[in-house]
This record gives structure tokens, sequence and C-alpha cells, in this order.
């Protein structure tokens, strides 16, 4: 019994760790403000062996096209998120090494192949933690500047309606809201103007570059609206609702669901109740028969 308590902690403080590595605390505005005029990291630290992955693997292959997009919309570097899958992934197989030793110390009848494997399993998982956060904060992300889209598309409209041209007034709606994704509208926005660029393709660029399909077809609506000279505001009204309608789809579907998973307890709770009340009268038959 001890043996299993002890392996069970062990196996709960490998998990603890892995995750706290893989979300280190944000570190503090002074030790910020001192590292914008320190030397450049030694290779020894988490960002050096980031580098080292980076100069070793090529960040262009086909490997990491589908974290690219996750990466970028979490302003988050490469060489740092491989950095940090290896730490977890060196913890978890740590831990999980640790585990099985601990086990066959004890007397439990372990083959070597079995630490083997039990220090893959958790190096594997551990390394996969990384992603999880990234793909989760990601959906974050995304979730937020769709949310705040439909705003914005309304905004231009209004700034349209007061006479100024369609990049005017995309720049100036970007610059009325508040929040990471007006910000990187803004910014979008703001490059184009200083490279003399279509603000609808530096709009599309953006939404390719975050996976945003929105802001793509947001993108191209409007680049086909100040070539052809159609109706902009009735054109950014009618987008406006769509993007609003997408939402509200979304949020009825999210709230269906977590209706459906708040019964799946009171099911276990029914099934337990019924074989509460008929195992005496089950075990009764049963015995009479023999």
């Amino acid at each position: 019994m001890m043996l299993a308590l002890a392996c069970a902690a062990s196996v709960a403080a490998g998990v603890v760790m892995v995750v706290r590595a893989a979300r280190p605390a944000p570190a503090p505005l002074a030790a910020r403000l001192a590292a914008l005029g320190a030397s450049p990291v030694p290779p020894g630290t988490r960002a050096g062996l980031g580098r080292l992955l980076v100069e070793n693997l090529d960040p262009h292959a086909e490997r990491f096209g589908a974290i690219r997009a996750d990466l970028a919309i979490t302003d988050t570097d490469l060489g740092s998120h491989l950095a940090q899958r290896a730490t977890t992934g060196a913890l978890g197989a740590g831990m999980g090494a640790a585990a099985a030793l601990v086990m066959r110390v004890g007397g439990v009848g372990l083959p070597l192949v079995a630490l083997l494997v039990a220090a893959g399993a958790f190096g594997l998982a551990g390394a996969m933690v990384p992603s999880w956060l990234l793909a989760s904060a990601a959906s974050e992300r995304r979730k937020e500047i769709r949310q705040a889209l439909a705003g914005y598309v309304d905004l231009t409209g209004v700034v349209l309606a007061a006479g100024e041209g369609l990049e005017t007034a995309l720049r100036h709606a970007a610059a009325m809201g508040s929040g990471w994704a007006y910000g990187a509208i803004s910014g979008c926005l703001e490059s184009a103007r200083l490279t003399r660029r279509p603000a609808w393709e530096a709009l599309a660029d953006l939404g390719g570059r975050l996976a945003l399909p929105e802001l793509v077809e947001l993108a191209d609506g409007l680049g086909l609206a100040g070539t052809e000279g159609s109706r902009l505001r009735e054109s950014l009204g009618a987008r406006a609702a769509s993007l609003r309608e997408h939402e509200l789809s979304e949020a009825e579907a999210a709230a269906g669901s977590a209706t459906e998973g708040m019964s799946a307890p009171l099911v276990a709770i029914l099934a337990g109740f019924v074989a509460l009340i008929g195992y005496p009268a089950l075990a009764g038959v049963m015995g009479g028969l023999h």
C-alpha cells in the first residue's frame, strides 16, 4: 500500500513539474527592463537551447507548418517553444524513469524494458504539454479577434459615413478600439501605410499568417469594393451582421455542448442510485437460486 502511494506521489510530482516548466511565471518588470541592455543570453540557458535547436532544424520545414500560425498569434518564438518542449520532455522522462525505478526497488517485478517504456511515455507526454498549451492560447486569441472583428467593421462603416476614405477609415477604426485584437490590426495597417501597400492586402496577409479566414474574407471584400467602387457601407454592414451571426451560432453551440456535459454527472448519479437500490434484491435472488 505504501509503495503504491509513493509511486502515485512521484507521478503526481512529475506532472506538476512538467506543467510548471511549460508555463513559467512571467518575469517582473525590473528584470525585463534590465534585460534590454543586458548582453546576449549564454548558450547554456533555455534561450540558448532554443537557438541551438533552431540552428539545427529548418524553421520553415513542413513539420512546423501546423504551429507556425499559433506561434505568430501568441507572439511566441519558435526557439523558445522548442526549448520548452525539450525541457518538459526531459523532466517527464526523468519522472517516468524515477517512478518505475522506485517500483522496481520496492519489490515490484518490473523488467528493465518497462523502465525505458515509462521514461519514453512520460517524456513524450511532457514534450507535448507546451504544444497543447500553445494551441489553447492560440484558440483564445483567435476567439478574441473574431469577437472584435464585427465591432471593427461597424466602426469602419461609421468613419466612412463621416466622409473619410477606405484606408483612412480602416486605420481610424482600429485606433478607436482597445485590446490585443485592435492592436494587431492597427499595427498591420500602420505598417502598410509606411510601406505604401493597400490596407486590404496587409489585412489579408495578417489573416493568412494568423490562420484567420474571417479576416482574409474581409480583406478580399474590401479589396473588391476598393477597386470596383461598390457600396462600401452596405457591404461592411452586411459583413458585420454575418460575423455577429457566426459568433452567435458558435456561442449557442458552446452552450448546448456545456448543457450536454452537465447531464453526464446526473446520469452517473442515477445509475449509482439504481445500482444501490437494486443490488440487495439481485443478491437475494442469486442467493436463493444457489
